[in-house]
């Protein structure tokens, strides 16, 4: 519910606001820029095999975990913290924050394909309870984002600071 729910939901839905309010830039440098961000989703099957054939400190799935979220919060924090950067700059800390959902996403997605190989009568209802989740998560990042973007438009970078405890 966190990461892949409230976090990307906030993250995509905060991205129009930064461009019109804090970079200033036209719509399609934005979809640019967004479509930049988003590129670590595309790069799902590169980061199982990583962490598939390369374990960090003995783990193949929670160091990795652990280092997304370093890189995500830092990347929403830098966000959040230091004056409006250029659209390219933006792009790649966007990039990083997706990388880290991305990633999250991929490798809790492999842990619990391995719970539901082990018990396959909880399939559906695993996946139902994390899609259910996920939905939830969705919701509240929507309810969070209109009104902060509504109310506090020249200072939507902001959102991205508390973004960041949830990375």
């Amino acid at each position: 519910m966190g990461i892949k729910g409230l976090l990307q939901s906030a993250l995509q839905l905060a991205e129009l606001p930064l461009c019109k309010y804090s970079l200033s830039v036209d719509g399609a440098s934005c979809q640019t820029m967004a479509a930049l961000a988003h590129a670590p989703w595309a790069m799902k099957g590169a980061m199982a095999a990583i962490s598939d054939t390369i374990p960090m400190w003995g783990y193949h799935k929670a160091s990795y975990v652990i280092a997304g979220a370093g890189i995500g919060s830092v990347c929403l924090a830098s966000l959040a913290l230091f004056p409006a950067p250029r659209v390219e700059i933006a792009a790649l800390l966007l990039g990083g924050a997706h990388a880290q959902i991305a990633s999250a996403d991929l490798l809790c997605e492999g842990k619990y394909s391995e719970l539901m190989r082990k018990a396959p009568r909880s399939g559906a209802s695993v996946v139902s309870y994390v899609w259910g989740n996920v939905k939830v998560g969705q919701l509240l990042g929507a309810v969070l984002v209109g009104p902060v973007a509504e109310s506090h438009a020249p200072h939507i970078r902001w959102l991205f600071l508390l973004l960041a405890p949830l990375a």
